[in-house]
């Protein structure tokens, strides 16, 4: 589909993936204003070589003006490959050296992350675990579910440095900020991509510090996955 002349005003943002492993991106949307006759369309954006993103969701904004349309605007610099979304709760913006905009078969009914079913949703299970020295691999963030999943390799204890396959899962979502430089966060990274993080289990925020970037959650519930 080309890349100009998009209706982005009151068009529906359904979510984005990120792979730092892959440098990827995904972004589901409905393209398409209602209100002056244009009939949405199930989109996705996909990104290759990725070289950074920027995001600022506010989750109950965003679930409030969704039947509306909760993007206000947006334009595209193919020449750049870079996106830029307003949103009515945050914005986002991805850079990447190759872009590319596709109609996709809508999807059926949509569920939570997988694997949170059934574990305990507590933040006191992330506390427990040392996330220094970790490895960010994957970002889904998800709007109209409300939730978020992170995939990492952790340490299962702060004596072990062999990292095992995980997954943080938030649900009841509130807002999410991440600024990543991708270029930087991919590639094998010996003492992991995280060189720190902060679990406020009261105020329901989890913040993880990378090796140049962050990405800060606020949700009701947060799981914690080990494969």
């Amino acid at each position: 589909m080309p890349l100009d002349n998009i209706a982005f005003h009151d068009s529906i943002f359904n979510g984005v993936s990120i792979s730092l492993v892959q440098r990827t991106c995904r972004i589901g949307l409905k393209l398409g204003d209602w209100d002056v006759g244009r009939d949405r369309t199930v989109c996705e954006f996909s990104f290759n070589e990725m070289v950074s993103l920027f995001g600022r969701f506010d989750f109950i904004e965003l679930a409030e003006n969704a039947w509306a349309g909760n993007v206000q605007d947006g334009y595209v610099d193919a020449a750049d490959s870079r996106l830029r979304m307003h949103l009515t709760g945050g914005t986002l913006e991805v850079v990447a050296e190759s872009i590319l905009l596709s109609q996709v078969a809508p999807s059926g009914a949509v569920s939570a992350c997988p694997g949170a079913e059934g574990a305990e949703a507590s933040f006191r299970s992330i506390e427990a675990v040392d996330l220094d020295f970790s490895h960010l691999e994957l970002i889904e963030i998800s709007p109209v579910t409300g939730t978020c999943r992170l995939g990492m390799r952790l340490r299962r204890s702060a004596g072990l440095s062999e990292r095992a396959t995980a997954a943080l899962i938030f649900e009841g979502m509130s807002s999410c900020i991440a600024h990543l430089d991708v270029t930087k966060l991919s590639g094998e990274h010996r003492f992991g991509n995280v060189v720190g993080g902060h679990v406020d289990a009261e105020q329901g925020r989890v913040r993880l510090y990378l090796g140049d970037g962050f990405i800060e959650i606020v949700s009701r519930a947060a799981s914690l996955v080990w494969a």
